[in-house]
């Protein structure tokens, strides 16, 4: 008699890819109970090109060739809804993953591919599209490993879509103590 086996979580991740997303993009495309839908950039810890860029490198240096061919990379928000923009770049270096080795570069053609079309994609209409081809009666979850200003968007944009299609919304975010950018807060949430 088979094992019976559970469905996997349909995810989407949205990110702003230093040393830490590069783990959340890691985990996502290879342990086996979560399906990575897509990912998007915002910006954070370097600027949105580069966060864009690294995204593109991440997927196609830890997925499999299919994988990089099938998980659309979207560009999102170059800067906060409310606040003015504040890089990172003093905690994961200028590209935001100075002292990381052996991923693909931007010579190496698929990247530069998927970065041109990831380039042209927006990261709140291909969140929204993930969330329409879901089969009826499933659901995802939005993850944000970056600063939240893509998932303000979507919600805000297509909030009767989130409602039905969205099961939960992960945040990397919040502070034990102090926060590491205000008395109260870390950098996605503040």
């Amino acid at each position: 008699m088979p094992i019976p086996t559970s469905p996997r979580t349909k995810l989407w991740l949205d990110c702003d890819p230093g040393r830490d997303d590069a783990v959340a993009i890691l985990f996502a495309l290879h342990l086996p109970q979560l399906e990575l839908l897509g990912l998007s950039s915002v910006h954070g810890n370097s600027s949105l090109e580069m966060m864009t860029l690294n995204c593109v490198r991440l997927l196609c240096s830890y997925g499999s060739p299919a994988q990089a061919a099938s998980i659309p990379v979207a560009q999102g928000a170059r800067i906060p809804l409310v606040r003015a923009l504040g890089l990172e770049s003093a905690i994961h270096g200028k590209t935001g993953l100075d002292g990381v080795t052996g991923l693909l570069t931007i010579d190496d053609p698929l990247v530069a591919k998927l970065q041109s079309t990831a380039v042209g994609n927006n990261a709140v209409l291909a969140m929204a599209e993930a969330m329409r081809a879901l089969p009826e009666g499933e659901q995802l979850v939005l993850v944000a490993t970056g600063s939240y200003t893509n998932i303000a968007l979507v919600i805000s944009t297509f909030p009767d879509l989130v409602r039905q299609k969205v099961s939960r919304i992960a945040v990397m975010g919040g502070a034990e103590g102090r926060g590491n950018k205000s008395p109260v807060a870390e950098a996605n949430v503040l």
